[in-house]
């Protein structure tokens, strides 16, 4: 197995809160990965803590609230609810609408590179799709995995149990 480098960016995804409201949540300065097999990410939270976001990453079934709160300029906070899998917390998130990305404000748990508009994201989008992503000093784009990083297929496994 090689190793990729990946450019750092600012991404914004879309997420509903608890009360079911579209929220944007933006991520500054991480890496992209635009294969098609990489779907899952992970965020730091002492780094998400530490720029205001509230992070309980405690199970409910132990006393845990199992959500991260984001607060935003006016100070109206959003709660995300997490779901835990046995062994992860993840949550549903999905490509804003550019429709979303003009009416909602940005709720940034990490800071951003720049200053992040509407007309930065159009024109960040644009240059993405015309772009791949090629591995410094070498002309060939970087290949697609063979096998996805999350087989669906597989039915979840009880406690205890394990999947095959």
């Amino acid at each position: 197995m090689g190793s990729v480098n990946l450019p750092f960016v600012d991404a914004v995804t879309a997420v509903e809160d608890s009360d079911g409201r579209v929220v944007l949540i933006g991520v500054g300065e991480i890496g992209s990965d635009r294969r098609t097999t990489q779907f899952e990410s992970l965020w730091n939270i002492y780094h998400m803590r530490s720029n205001g976001v509230i992070v309980d990453d405690v199970a409910k079934d132990v006393g845990g609230k199992q959500s991260f709160t984001v607060t935003d300029d006016v100070g109206k906070r959003s709660v995300i609810p997490l779901k835990f899998n046995g062994d992860i917390m993840t949550f549903a998130c999905r490509i804003p609408t550019d429709e979303e990305l003009l009416a909602l404000k940005i709720n940034w748990i990490t800071p951003s590179m720049e200053e992040v508009t509407p007309q930065s994201i159009r024109r960040a989008k644009r240059v993405i799709e015309e772009y791949q992503i090629k591995v410094p000093e070498d002309e060939e784009e970087v290949p697609e995995e063979e096998v996805a990083v999350h087989d669906n297929t597989n039915p979840k496994a009880g406690k205890g149990e394990r999947t095959v």
